[in-house]
């Protein structure tokens, strides 16, 4: 569990180093609760969890139709950019006229960004990290 919370942490510190020059933002989703809020009622949490990136929890609903509502809510759907590796959130996102990038791209693009900006730059996840979060996101 330890190693999952981390692998989390460190995925959210990365998104929030990538988006820091934005004026985008960035929603995160994850299953289930977050750690602190398991007893409550609610549907779903949404966390501020940087300058302009949130994490949405799904709660008792899979993650993947927590993002299928959020593009379905959303009017101008061709300014929304979906990162996933699970083919249907992708086909989804693709239908729905999202602009879509699978995990790995993104990774790339997180990597190359960051280089660029700081050419000393040693990106938190390990290997083992990305791996597994890629393999998540390959689950779905």
């Amino acid at each position: 569990m330890r190693d999952k919370t981390l692998a989390r942490d460190n995925l959210i510190q990365l998104v929030n180093d990538f988006m820091l020059n934005s004026k985008n933002e960035s929603t995160i989703f994850f299953d289930g609760f977050p750690q602190s809020d398991i007893n409550t009622d609610t549907k779903h949490s949404f966390i501020k969890v940087g300058n302009n990136v949130f994490i949405k929890y799904s709660r008792n609903s899979s993650a993947d139709s927590v993002l299928k509502k959020t593009i379905d809510q959303e009017k101008n759907k061709r300014i929304l950019v979906v990162i996933s590796s699970d083919h249907e959130v992708m086909n989804y996102g693709r239908i729905n006229g999202c602009q879509v990038k699978s995990s790995e791209e993104f990774s790339k693009l997180l990597s190359k960004t960051h280089k660029a900006e700081n050419p000393k730059f040693n990106p938190t996840l390990s290997s083992s990290d990305i791996d597994y979060w890629l393999s998540v996101f390959k689950k779905g």
